[in-house]
């Protein structure tokens, strides 16, 4: 078990081939506190973790993530830390996507949860704004909403998608319309396959 301490700091960087690394300051008992998947990390007898753990090891101690986007894992490191001067107002659905992506990669939903609730309320507020009030703006929000087990927003946004996707097809000529997420979609869990193919 990881164990808080002053010197308990980690370097963490994070970067993936579409976007530039960045170099973040981390609590890795925080880290530990809110994700399994960290606290894992740092406590298997792996290479990684026995090297975290021996008494020579530098501190702050690195450690690299390069599949993960480093702009998305740097919004992520601050919710967790509650550094709430450098979380953005509201981030793009794309991005809230790709935050979704990590929440559930590090199993880390109920720290995010406070700032998802609030993200998805101030998208939902910005009606004029095609990019949130659009078909496939809801749905990335949709999505998001799920990862995060957020059940008031999501039922919100799934009647919204609803009646988009209605009126989509009584506009459209052919019936073929498919809904911007697909049911194969990596963040959906097996249980909402069935349900998701409903709409074809």
């Amino acid at each position: 078990m990881i164990r808080p301490s002053p010197a308990d700091q980690t370097t963490t960087e994070a970067s993936s081939p579409s976007s530039p690394p960045a170099t973040l300051r981390v609590s890795s008992s925080v880290l530990c506190l809110v994700s399994p998947v960290f606290s894992a990390m740092f406590s298997s007898p792996m290479a990684e973790g026995e090297a975290f753990r021996a008494p020579d090891s530098p501190r702050p101690f690195p450690i690299t993530l390069p599949e993960d986007d480093g702009g998305v894992f740097a919004i992520l490191a601050n919710v967790i830390h509650h550094r709430a001067d450098a979380i953005p107002f509201l981030p793009s659905p794309a991005t809230l996507v790709a935050l979704a992506a990590l929440v559930d990669k590090y199993a880390c939903a109920p720290a995010a949860m406070p700032y998802g609730v609030l993200w998805v309320q101030r998208a939902v507020e910005r009606r004029d704004d095609p990019e949130y009030a659009g078909l496939l703006g809801r749905c990335n929000l949709l999505l998001f909403a799920y990862v995060l087990d957020l059940p008031v927003q999501f039922a919100g946004l799934s009647w919204d998608v609803l009646l988009m996707h209605r009126q989509l097809l009584k506009d459209e000529t052919e019936c073929g319309l498919e809904l911007p997420i697909s049911p194969d979609h990596e963040l959906l869990r097996h249980d909402l396959h069935g349900l998701c193919s409903l709409h074809s």
